[in-house]
């Protein structure tokens, strides 16, 4: 019997060191930034000629215009230019991404625009 005890009271000491262990979780380190990259050509006036479409497409994307479905009709996407200050709506366009893109003038100066299939607006 005094064997039996024994062993349990080793069994139990034995336990203690795993209660003891810290369960505080690390915390997880951000995501290293990505590489700089200067694989990027500069664009030639032939390039932008050329692409001048799909250039304007990346710009505007960049600039915060989300492709998309868009169910504006021109008039609505104009409608939403001009409640936003900007007159002398032309050119107004829907491009294969859903985005109207045309040009504006505001304060002034005249600019690109483009409203996307949630009616961000941007310019450049």
């Amino acid at each position: 019997m005094n064997r039996l005890l024994l062993a349990g009271i080793a069994l139990q000491l034995s336990a203690l060191p795993v209660l003891a262990q810290n369960t505080t979780p690390t915390p997880a380190r951000p995501p290293a930034a990505a590489p700089a990259t200067t694989s990027a050509k500069p664009m030639t006036t032939t390039d932008a000629t050329t692409d001048n479409r799909s250039n304007r497409s990346n710009a505007t994307a960049a600039s915060g215009a989300v492709p998309g479905a868009n169910s504006f009709t021109e008039a609505q996407a104009r409608s939403r230019l001009e409640k936003n200050g900007y007159s002398q709506v032309s050119g107004l366009a829907k491009g294969d991404d859903g985005i109207w893109r045309g040009a504006a003038t505001k304060n002034g100066s005249s600019v690109h625009v483009s409203v996307d299939y949630k009616g961000n607006i941007s310019a450049n």
